[in-house]
């Protein structure tokens, strides 16, 4: 009885460290998550659940579209579980749909008996990391063809022909160009004269006004892999 005593005493003194904690960090979580720390009562843990939970119901919902589209249910193939693992644990942390398609595309292809698609960690990897203007940048260069190649009258793919037929700001195209070429997405096209000697990083050729971008191997094979098409 003493010993069930003690047991009971210690977990008392557990479960009311975990409270107190909840208490104190209440206001850094109504900070970090505002209104929905407070519907959820703080209960983060829980909260954190249910957005991967509700990520992945809707990558699911995806998912089963292309299956359908495709006449396939039921003949898939499924994905090694090195590979399925971290795909799941990525990709129910995305709630933008354009990322959200991504995942779902690379999950069809890679369960698609007819494509077989050879899964890469370094698919899952990119992913992870892409923001929904990368995407958005990623997706537009895929439509534009001949239009990248530099040499081409009217070809060549500028930041400031990004940020007009994007709607978006110079500065924001600048960062998410750094981005998709950081994960090995993209190249630059620039031919530099004797006064660009020293500047060709791509920190500096992102901002030159001459400098075209168009997506490399390494990006048009993870838009090959995740086409939902």
């Amino acid at each position: 009885m003493k010993e069930e005593a003690e047991a009971v005493k210690e977990i008392a003194k557990t479960t009311g460290k975990a409270i107190d904690a909840g208490v104190k960090l209440g206001g850094f979580f109504r900070l970090v998550l505002g209104d929905t720390a407070i519907e959820l009562g703080g209960v983060v843990n829980d909260w954190t659940k249910y957005f991967r939970y509700k990520n992945l119901l809707k990558i699911q919902d995806k998912v089963f579209d292309l299956h359908a589209k495709r006449k396939f249910e039921g003949k898939t193939i499924p994905i090694l579980p090195r590979y399925a693992i971290p795909l799941i644990q990525n990709a129910s942390q995305e709630d933008d749909d354009d990322i959200q398609s991504l995942w779902a595309g690379l999950v069809a292809n890679a369960t698609d008996p007819n494509k077989r698609l050879n899964i890469n960690k370094i698919y899952i990897e990119i992913l992870s990391s892409l923001e929904p203007i990368d995407v958005q940048i990623m997706i537009y260069f895929s439509k534009q063809g001949w239009h990248l190649i530099p040499e081409v009258p009217g070809g060549g793919i500028t930041v400031e022909r990004l940020s007009s037929d994007l709607n978006l700001t110079e500065n924001d195209i600048v960062i998410s160009l750094q981005n998709l070429h950081r994960l090995g997405c993209l190249i630059a096209d620039f031919e530099p004269t004797w006064h660009d000697v020293g500047k060709s990083s791509f920190g500096l050729l992102v901002k030159n006004k001459k400098a075209t971008f168009r997506p490399s191997p390494l990006g048009f094979s993870l838009l090959e892999a995740c086409e939902g098409n």
